[in-house]
């Protein structure tokens, strides 16, 4: 069951933060600012309101949101979403698999090729015989 949303940011909560996939530790401490990522940075907080795992794809606008995504999900993969091609989001997506993908960028670069290419896909298979 989710806690109740309050989202005070106290220095109660411990928050780890982790290379990914390898997991070796970088950080530990409070709900603080974590800096836009070039590779992928796990984070994981033993408070959050819900058990949620997150791949947040993200600009440095987010730096300001990470205590706050801390605190409201146990568990985010972040990255800054310029070094995300669609094959790597792919690859993210299977690795982590995560509950929810969020997606923050500032409204200028809403035009960037990134939002133009979509993820690859697996191609349906033709349906056989039987199915017909």
């Amino acid at each position: 069951m989710d806690k109740e949303p309050h989202l005070a940011l106290s220095e109660t909560a411990t928050v780890r933060q982790y290379r990914w996939p390898d997991n070796s530790l970088v950080a530990e401490g409070g709900p603080g600012r974590i800096d836009t990522q070039r590779e992928p940075l796990r984070v994981v907080s033993d408070n959050a309101t819900n058990p949620l795992r997150v791949l947040w794809l993200r600009d440095s606008f987010g730096t300001a949101l990470a205590p706050y995504m801390a605190l409201t999900f146990e568990e985010t993969l972040q990255l800054d979403y310029d070094r995300t091609p669609p094959k790597r989001f792919a690859e993210l997506v299977e690795g982590f698999a995560p509950d929810l993908v969020i997606i923050t960028v500032v409204e200028r670069n809403l035009g960037n090729d990134f939002f133009s290419a979509l993820p690859p896909s697996e191609p349906a298979e033709a349906p056989t015989a039987e199915a017909r």
